[in-house]
């Protein structure tokens, strides 16, 4: 080949790359679309819509909460290449938005800022705004650029499983987009999917009209839209921020609600440390249960639903249900 040739060879090609990267969001060539995805809801979603046409990836470790990130050189290489990043918003995990800054040709979904905001139903929330993002993890100080705002809105939108569906869809939307040859595999699956969730959601509307209580102590505010959903109020958040310590203060409003309220039961999540909950519940007699915000996950068989379904059963046992509705 001529210098002139290759010259010219190499201005193409050249040329070629600089429309792809411009352009839509596409896989690479020969290659299936990866979605990548920040919180294990959204994964969970991309993981059963893509099948086996794409490819899913979370960001999180097992019981690693998206509250306490500090991404790693293999994330930035995950993200950057990615196809498309759904990622939450609301200030949950924005710590992605660096990341996702030098990939020039992937889609971003951010699902929470279509969702209406709830805000979190405790009666004694103080303005997490101002609470400072320095907070200590594990005995080290850290300073994190994301914030945990819940004063303006409960960042949890898929706990409310309608808000799980538009996730689905918007995966799908996308991946359709990216990858329009599997068009039908991509909307087979998520009818599948969404079909299920629907299931769950009837699940839990009848079982929420049984419940002796509705009221109950969760270790943060992450159950706005469980709680609006099914008709619930969490009446006390043990952290008014997930990563900070509770003060006595705080721990000794807690118990008197409890106690005023007759409340019985503290939910605490496995993602999270609960010394504070274990002294409420040490002072006022209260049991533990287990009620997942399901940001993160501890196996790989878990799915949405099935940690929906887990904390369905902790929430009858917790709180309770009608003489007239038990067996």
């Amino acid at each position: 080949m001529t210098m002139k040739l290759r010259t010219c060879s190499l201005l193409m090609m050249a040329a070629a790359l600089s429309l792809a990267a411009c352009g839509e969001a596409t896989p690479a060539p020969g290659g299936k679309p990866t979605v990548v995805s920040t919180i294990f809801t959204y994964y969970d979603a991309a993981r059963a819509i893509g099948g086996q046409h794409a490819t899913a990836v979370l960001l999180l470790k097992p019981g690693q909460s998206p509250h306490d990130v500090d991404p790693s050189l293999d994330d930035k290489r995950t993200v950057t290449r990615a196809t498309i990043i759904v990622k939450n918003g609301l200030g949950l995990d924005d710590w992605v938005d660096k990341l996702a800054a030098d990939n020039k040709h992937g889609t971003v979904l951010t699902i929470g800022k279509d969702a209406q905001l709830v805000k979190p139903t405790m009666l004694d929330l103080e303005d997490a705004s101002k609470k400072k993002d320095d907070h200590k993890h594990d005995g080290h100080d850290h300073d994190h650029d994301h914030k945990h705002d819940y004063a303006a809105g409960d960042p949890h939108v898929w706990l409310d499983p309608r808000n799980q569906i538009r996730a689905a869809e918007k995966i799908r939307d996308a991946l359709v987009k990216a990858d329009p040859a599997n068009r039908e595999a991509y909307f087979a699956s998520a009818e599948k999917y969404i079909a299920d969730v629907k299931a769950l959601d009837a699940e839990f509307e009848a079982a929420a009209k049984t419940f002796a209580s509705r009221e109950f102590i969760g270790l943060h505010s992450a159950y706005a839209y469980l709680a609006a959903r099914y008709g619930l109020t969490q009446a006390a958040a043990v952290h008014d921020v997930p990563e900070a310590e509770a003060s006595p203060a705080k721990i000794r409003e807690v118990v008197q609600m409890m106690k005023d309220k007759n409340i019985k039961a503290v939910f605490t999540e496995n993602a999270l440390r609960a010394k504070a909950a274990e002294l409420i519940m040490k002072e006022t007699g209260a049991q533990r249960f287990i009620l997942q915000p399901i940001e993160t996950y501890d196996k790989e068989t878990d799915t949405y639903v099935s940690l929906m379904r887990q904390n369905l059963e902790q929430l009858r046992k917790a709180l309770g249900t009608t003489a007239a509705t038990q067996p």
